[in-house]
């Protein structure tokens, strides 16, 4: 699995660790709450492109005086989250602040079968919002490749927003949360988010689930988090809850 691929790359001292230095840079570099919103690149069918842009939108009204958005540069969930945010920007004559955290490379297989590193780039569909708009997106290099990258999310994070997602977000929400982060789930986005949720409330099999809807996080949802892990997993069932949640974690806890 993915994850405990990440785990012995963190304990194997043939991998870069995380680089602290960098960390503080970055946090320095923008002021906070830094928000990390993660997703799938490709969204369940629960999902509707909608739901992302309102909460974008909805997501930098928050950050009007204070606080920065960010996603991974992947497309999808943060870009839908990144448009909302350009149109408040655009509609209010204020810059996005809106960033994404991408690594230096990425693995491709070439026509030999064999792994071919190369430069990783943001997303094209970012590149057209920003031209759309006339917004920019800043760029964060972090991470040798994509698992670093993971890491480096989470670390820079105050507080992580989980939207839908697959089985790789759901493996990113369980590292922040194993970094101390909250992480608030929007359980009517489905996949990942709802998950987390079940995952908190002391899941319960049902054979749809099995077959369908949370199959990919069945081995995780058959365990139950600490207690420490369950309180810093918040659950919101829409965008308004998930921005009151929002609002009072940054004023309690920040």
């Amino acid at each position: 699995m993915e994850r405990e691929r990440i785990v012995a790359s963190m304990k194997n001292s043939e991998f870069r660790r995380l680089d602290q230095k960098k960390v503080s840079e970055i946090k320095n570099n923008f002021t906070g709450p830094l928000i990390a919103v993660i997703g799938a690149a490709s969204p369940g069918y629960e999902y509707v492109p909608q739901l992302g842009i309102v909460a974008g939108y909805e997501l930098r009204k928050l950050c009007k005086d204070k606080g920065y958005l960010f996603s991974g540069g992947v497309e999808g969930i943060g870009a839908d989250v990144f448009t909302g945010a350009c149109i408040y920007a655009t509609q209010n004559k204020f810059p996005s602040k809106f960033f994404v955290v991408i690594p230096d490379n990425y693995t491709i297989l070439d026509d030999s079968h064999n792994d071919l590193v190369v430069p990783y780039d943001i997303s094209n569909t970012y590149k057209a919002i920003e031209r759309i708009t006339d917004t920019e997106c800043e760029i964060v290099r972090a991470g040798y490749e994509m698992s670093e990258r993971r890491l480096y999310l989470s670390a820079i994070a105050d507080v992580v927003i989980v939207i839908n997602g697959g089985s790789g977000t759901f493996d990113e929400a369980k590292i922040a949360l194993e970094f101390g982060k909250t992480v608030i789930a929007l359980q009517s986005s489905g996949g990942a988010a709802e998950a987390l949720c079940q995952w908190k409330m002391g899941y319960k099999p049902k054979a749809v689930d099995v077959k369908y809807r949370l199959k990919p996080f069945m081995e995780t949802l058959s365990t139950k988090p600490s207690p420490e892990i369950a309180n810093k997993i918040i659950i919101a069932k829409n965008v308004p809850e998930m921005i009151g949640s929002l609002r009072t974690f940054i004023k309690t806890k920040l």
